[in-house]
């Protein structure tokens, strides 16, 4: 739609999703719902969240985009192997790693979130919950351990 290359860390930005979306006149519910997968991309460790994994469609009823349905959303790192340091596809206010809350924040100010801290807090309240889940589908412990050190937002709390 815009050229981009995804692999070009110039614009491999949500700052730039976010323009895009601006753009395209989407209503600001899905530009909560972007800022919402944003920080879960973020807190779980989705880091193969390149601009090809976000989409926008097209209703030719109402002459509107919206944002499409999430898609390949998943923790991208291996537990098996010990990865001191993660890049992320696109960035958050010019970082790629260390991300934490504050680094959010001129995105949401930028874009009108009024409910970012919910937002982030509600997304920092399901971290617990993939522990849950992983010791529910009976995962080694050391792989669990592994998940659960790489996942969080720092200046919001680990579980």
């Amino acid at each position: 739609m815009t050229g981009w290359r995804m692999t070009d860390p110039t614009v491999s930005s949500y700052e730039n999703l976010f323009e895009l979306a601006h753009f395209l006149r989407l209503p600001h519910s899905d530009l909560e719902q972007l800022f919402t997968r944003m920080v879960f991309n973020v807190a779980f460790m989705n880091t193969d969240d390149h601009l090809k994994n976000h989409a926008f469609v097209y209703h030719p009823e109402d002459d509107r985009w919206r944002l499409s349905p999430a898609y390949d959303v998943t923790y991208a790192l291996n537990p098996n192997q010990r990865i001191l340091r993660v890049s992320r596809a696109l960035s958050v206010s010019g970082k790629r790693s260390g991300i934490n809350r504050r680094d959010f924040e001129p995105i949401a100010e930028r874009f009108t979130i009024r409910r970012s801290g919910e937002i982030i807090e509600r997304i920092a309240d399901g971290i617990p919950l993939l522990d849950a889940e992983m010791r529910a589908l009976d995962l080694p412990m050391r792989i669990r351990e592994a998940v659960m050190a790489s996942v969080g937002l720092e200046g919001v709390g680990k579980p």
